[in-house]
């Protein structure tokens, strides 16, 4: 097997893992999370987006691991990755990382914010091409090619990036 695919199994096999929350821990005490996150800079989209994936549901447990800043890197790292469907994990782990105060710090040190901004406005892009290509294909003209891949809905990707943003928002207020 190349590189990749092995690259690609271990994160396949952690984000299926993953699914179950009770599985969590242990794949925590395992270090099958710290395996994870170098895979968050790979190339390959099926490895990032498994990575992002199980990653996510870390995030959501709200373990005090989600918070590390090799964990929070990692998202930042994913939001970066040009993949809709990693984008979307991505953003649902760093909504979930921003609920406690140290996770926005963490986030905000890691600089989060433009990759959040970035991430909205590709959804925000893909939502309106989307609606476009539905006036055309209802007047027959065209089919669309602008469908998001892995049946991630760009509103979806858009309400996840605000919900984020909006989460980050309040590390600002509480700094004041």
């Amino acid at each position: 097997f190349s590189p990749t695919t092995c690259r690609r199994f271990i994160s396949v096999v952690i984000a299926a893992i993953s699914y179950d929350a009770s599985n969590l821990p242990r794949l925590v005490q395992a270090g099958a999370i710290d395996a994870l996150l170098p895979l968050s800079i790979s190339t390959d989209v099926g490895t990032c987006r498994c990575a992002a994936f199980a990653l996510q549901r870390v995030a959501l447990t709200g373990e005090k691991y989600s918070t590390t800043p090799a964990f929070v890197r990692a998202i930042v790292s994913l939001l970066h990755f040009d993949d809709a469907s990693t984008n979307h994990q991505a953003c649902l782990a760093a909504k979930a990382l921003c609920t406690s105060y140290d996770g926005r710090r963490q986030m905000v040190d890691a600089g989060v914010t433009a990759p959040l901004l970035r991430c909205g406005r590709r959804f925000v892009l893909a939502a309106e091409a989307m609606s476009t290509s539905s006036i055309i294909e209802e007047e027959g003209a065209c089919t669309s090619s602008a469908a998001p891949s892995h049946g991630i809905a760009p509103r979806e990707g858009v309400r996840e990036a605000c919900a984020a943003l909006r989460n980050l928002s309040t590390c600002c207020m509480e700094a004041q």
